[in-house]
């Protein structure tokens, strides 16, 4: 069997972060999901399967060792059901620049660490 390759422009990143989302259209309903896989172009996003998430939506985590927030909108590019969870793909379709250095730094840092450690 072939090997699959992966074709990313930006390499993924194995945090777990809380994240709290609302989909478009939802001014008051938050709900909390598991953000894994991080990179600057997206994440991957775990949630209990009955809950409503689809489409492109607005949310936040906060990245280690840093106190504000990054706020962020996001698309599902594609999403399974495993269980009791909801597994889905999500890029970034907004994210301000300070943000975007931000998780930058974080990273590249990790990037770093995972290499001398490795």
């Amino acid at each position: 069997m072939a090997a699959m390759i992966e074709h990313r422009s930006n390499p993924r990143i194995p945090l777990e972060l809380r994240t709290a989302y609302s989909q478009a259209g939802e001014f008051v309903t938050v709900r909390n999901a598991v953000s894994r896989d991080v990179s600057l172009g997206g994440f991957l996003a775990e949630t209990p399967s009955y809950e409503p998430f689809a489409g492109v939506f607005r949310g936040s985590f906060r990245l280690p060792g840093q106190e504000t927030p990054l706020e962020f909108e996001a698309r599902i590019v594609w999403s399974r059901t495993a269980g009791a969870l909801r597994k889905c793909g999500c890029v970034f379709t907004r994210l301000a620049d300070a943000d975007r250095r931000r998780l930058e730094t974080l990273l590249s840092g990790v990037w770093t660490q995972m290499l001398t450690v490795g």
